[in-house]
């Protein structure tokens, strides 16, 4: 738009998002910041395929993923200052198999939202630590 000139004589832009927890037709303006910065990721877990009446020979993708997805709760409960307001959600597993079959891979996506900018190099590096201890304790990769 600005390379068309779409902005030629504007002297402001409001950014505007919607908020679903705000009333329809209202408009809130405060002082402060309003939205968090959001990181999205994507944890690709590789395990080892098998029947489930033999568990002992696979390695569970999903339960892996599982376990994943618990520990990196501790982000935010352990490793950030509590006074600094940030979350880490997954918000999709998927693997794509059957009832009766351990899955062989898994993938989870997911998001770190925070307000302190200095998070933005560190939460990163607690996500792939968390991920890569975690599928080692069961033997699998992430």
């Amino acid at each position: 738009m600005i390379a068309e000139d779409a902005l030629e004589g504007v002297y402001g832009v409001f950014g505007m998002h919607l908020w679903s927890d705000l009333e329809c037709g209202k408009i809130s303006v405060e002082e402060g910041p309003r939205m968090a910065a959001a990181d999205i990721f994507k944890i690709k877990v590789k395990g080892k395929g098998g029947h489930v009446s033999l568990p002992h020979q696979g390695i569970d993708a999903v339960v892996v993923s599982s376990a994943i997805v618990m520990n990196l709760q501790s982000i935010a409960s352990r490793e950030v200052n509590p006074l600094e307001p940030m979350v880490i959600s997954i918000g999709a597993i998927n693997s794509v198999t059957r009832f009766n079959v351990i899955a062989s891979e898994a993938t989870l996506d997911g998001t770190a939202r925070y307000f302190n900018p200095e998070l933005k190099g560190e939460v990163p590096k607690m996500i792939e630590y968390i991920i890569q201890y975690t599928a080692a304790t069961y033997r699998a990769e992430a």
